[in-house]
Formats: C-alpha cells, structure tokens, sequence
C-alpha cells in the first residue's frame, strides 16, 4: 500500500467533531514554584521525584484508573487526551503596565521573557527563525483579542504548518504543530475555518496575579470573552470526564486486578529501599539516572532493561559523564574533584544495587499496568493520528493521557516506547 492510499484510509475516519471531542480538552499541568505550569510527570517517574509518596501515588493513579475504566461516574480519576502542540505560547496583559504581550514558557523564568513589540520578539527569539516566525504570527493574531486574563495555550497550526492534501480526489487540509499530522477535511466547516485562518491554538489555563512574578494557575481557560477574528481559532479546553464511555471486559478487569496486585507488592518495598532513600538526598544521582533513562529512550530501549544490564550502562554512562565533567575544570584538583563525583555516586549504586533492582521492578509493574490502559483507550474514537517517517507516512497512537485526580495532582500516560522517543528525536520546538 503506499503512504497515499493509507493516509486516505487514516483519514477517511476523521470528524471535527470527533477530534474536539477527544483534543479540545488540556487539563492543568503538574505545577511547580508559585503555581506555573511546566510540565508533567511520567508515572513511573513519580518514585523518582517524590520517592516512597510518589510510589504510592502513582498506585492510587492505576487503581482510580482501573475504577474509572469500570465505567464509575464518581471515579478517583478523571482523563483527557493530550493535545500535541507546540510551542507552549503564554499571552494577554502584563498586570503592572496593562500592555499586551506573548512568550514561551521563558514567561515564568525569574527575568520574564516577554515581548510587547515586534521588536522585542526579534531579541528573544532571532536565534530560532522558525519560533520567531511562529511568535510573530502569535503576536499579531492575539493582540486585538479581548484578553481578561493571562493564558497559556499550544501553537496548532500557523499558516506555513497548513497544507492541502489531495487523497483519491477528496481534499483534506493538515497541520503538523509538533510531531503528530492532523487532518480536518476541507469542505467541513471547520476544514474551511482553518483554511481561512492564520492561527490556531487550543488555551488551556488561566494566570492570575498582580505581577508575572505572582502569578497563579487555574485549570481550564474561558475564551469565551476572547472575540476571536476570522483569522484565528480558538480551541476550548473544557474539563470533560469521559467516565462510563470507556469500559474493560471483565477479562480485561481481571488482568488489570493482577497487574495491580504486582504494583502493591512493589510499592510495599519502596518504603524502606535503600537507594530510593539515596536518590532522596542526591540531587546529582536523581538528575543523572533521569537523563540516563532518557537517553534509554531516545535509543528506542526500555528505561528499566534487565537489571544487570541496566547497572552495568548506567555505571558506564557515569564515568563517561565523570570525564567530560573533569575536562571543563582548568585545575588538577578541579578536574580530581570533578571526577571524583561521579566515582562516589558509582560506589553508592554498588552498596544499595538491591534497592535498584527493586526500584526498576517497580518501575516495569507500573509500565506494564500503564501500557495495558493506554492499548485500551488508543482503540476509542474516530480520530486516527498519524507521523512522518523515513518510510513515508504511518500510523500512529494519540500523544497520551492525561489522568488528574481530585486532589488536582496530574500525570501524563504517554508510551515513552512510542511517542516520548519521537517527540524527543522529532519535536518541532525545544526552547526553554
């Protein structure tokens, strides 16, 4: 088959209205200092930043999960479809000098950066023409809407990211924000609505606060006060509970009930676990075994691998990392310094390998519960979602999950198998 015809049997399931269903909804961010939103979690990253609690959470997260997916109303758990945008664009009027302006994420640093002019934007982003250019759209679309608060939102399509795509003689427009292709044919009335457009986005929170140093987030961003021109559209970011619409077997219950019994085993053995309590007091071990698992991604490899392989890389990346370190240092004592870091970071891995082992086990149950609901929700809805590849185009699985408890804590439930390797290989934008 080739990429043409099996796009046009991608496609041919699309609806507007399926896809607003599933991609119009962007719950709040994990939060970090002053309430700004950043980014999200991983589950099976929460034992890596919040250690035994974060054990336990992510449990509560695949049991409220397995609830939720037994068609409970009131579930523990709520889930939206993440939208695959970029870049992050953060907009509306400074509350010290009422102007008007737009940035990335750069908005919430300690210095915002923020542009009120063109001119302001070529300063920030002249280094990146493709932001610049997506930024001055950004500014010049957004500036006369009636902006009551400041929200932040995800870029979806610009005019240069639109394309017409002819496929066995009907006509489909598409835009590629990030690293997914979405399709909306042309004749619908919003295929026509984003053909005559110059901007879309899709806002998701709400900032409030008497300074950008104070700002505060709320989940969810009413644009109904926005008054958006022909030349922009606004995607809504409603909060919708999508229980009792996607349910499991029973078969499919009882191997959720199995792989939850393996999480609780698990995370039992969190509370005491040597190297967990290590990776607590080490800044430099949790930020390097993050990267190395990272980089087990981008490599298209599990992050946990077998145990013994798994020490053996991360001890090799390690000293790797030691020797670049010591040759950024001009002195021999900063250079022996530098080294010798790493060298003790090697020798508590060596003394708590136990706890490792435990934490990687832990690590697979929850991917493995999380893999098996992911399978599950990828087989609803219309939208078929879709990449670029060296083979031409294929299909592919939505970006992830979003799963927000009532506490209004929320993970990410993305396959790093899938889309994390590709978003970190292929992402349009990787600014700060």
């Amino acid at each position: 088959m080739t990429p043409t015809a099996f796009l046009n049997m991608c496609m041919s399931r699309l609806t507007f209205a399926a896809w607003i269903k599933l991609y119009s909804q962007r719950p709040l961010h994990e939060a970090t200092n002053q309430n700004v939103i950043r980014h999200l979690t991983h589950l099976e990253d929460l034992v890596l930043t919040k250690y035994a609690n974060g054990a336990q959470e992510a449990l509560q997260t695949i049991k409220g999960l397995a609830k939720f997916l037994k068609g409970h109303a009131n579930a523990p758990v709520n889930l939206t479809v993440k939208i695959d945008g970029a870049p992050a664009i953060v907009a509306g009027h400074d509350p010290e000098d009422g102007k008007f302006f737009v940035g990335t994420k750069g908005a919430f640093s300690k210095t915002p950066r923020i542009a009120k002019t063109l001119d302001d934007l070529k300063k920030l982003y002249s280094q990146k023409p493709g932001l610049l250019e997506t930024m001055q759209v950004a500014f010049e679309t957004l500036k006369g809407l009636n902006f009551t608060h400041i929200l932040q939102g995800d870029v979806l399509f610009t005019p240069t990211l639109k394309q017409e795509l002819t496929v066995s003689g009907d006509k489909y427009i598409t835009f590629k924000p990030n690293t997914i292709i979405y399709g909306v044919p042309v004749e619908s009335d919003m295929g026509k609505k984003i053909a005559a457009a110059q901007f879309g986005i899709c806002f998701h929170t709400t900032y409030t606060g008497s300074s950008l140093a104070t700002l505060r987030a709320e989940a969810n961003a009413n644009i109904k006060t926005l008054n958006p021109p022909a030349n922009v559209v606004l995607f809504s970011s409603q909060y919708q509970d999508l229980s009792g619409t996607i349910t499991f077997t029973s078969a499919e219950q009882e191997t959720l009930r199995t792989l939850i019994a393996e999480i609780e085993t698990r995370t039992r053995k969190m509370r005491n676990n040597a190297f967990l309590k290590t990776l607590a007091s080490s800044a430099l071990l949790q930020s390097e075994f993050m990267i190395f698992q990272n980089s087990l991604v981008r490599e298209g490899e599990s992050i946990t691998l077998s145990p013994k392989v798994f020490v053996s890389r991360l001890n090799a990346y390690l000293t790797l990392r030691g020797q670049k370190e010591s040759n950024t240092k001009k002195t021999d004592a900063g250079k022996a310094t530098a080294y010798n870091k790493y060298q003790q970071i090697q020798m508590i891995i060596a003394e708590t390998e136990d706890g490792l082992v435990d934490l990687l086990a832990w690590q697979q149950a929850i991917i493995s519960a999380k893999t098996f609901i992911i399978q599950k929700l990828n087989t609803t809805g219309t939208l078929s979602t879709f990449y670029s590849s060296d083979k031409g185009v294929i299909v592919g699985h939505h970006e992830g999950f979003v799963a927000a408890d009532r506490k209004g804590q929320f993970v990410k439930l993305v396959d790093r198998a899938e889309f994390s390797r590709l978003n970190l290989t292929q992402g349009r934008f990787h600014q700060k």
